[in-house]
């Protein structure tokens, strides 16, 4: 699944497909923020540095009868001040 079939099919953009499994009944995307893109959630800043990540998913509409799920290891992002969690897709 190419970064253009994620945009075109499920509106996502701003992200980098890294790999696709099917598991059973699901097919699990994992996907990736370019660097480029993140920012300090509180003054907007693009200089901030990768402090770790959390891993989230979210379910997409299905194909055929499977279930699709977007994996995604969100940064932890360290501003000028403060560690932030960046939640923001896009």
């Amino acid at each position: 699944m190419s970064a253009t079939l994620l945009y075109h099919a499920f509106g996502i953009r701003g992200y980098q497909h890294i790999s696709t499994k099917g598991r059973g009944d699901a097919i699990y995307v994992t996907v990736r923020q370019v660097c480029c893109n993140w920012r300090c959630p509180e003054c907007g800043s693009h200089k901030v540095k990768p402090r770790g990540r959390i891993w989230r998913q979210w379910r997409l509409l299905p194909i055929g009868r499977k279930m699709v799920w977007i994996v995604l290891a969100v940064p932890r992002l360290l501003g000028k001040r403060v560690l932030f969690s960046y939640f923001g897709m896009g």
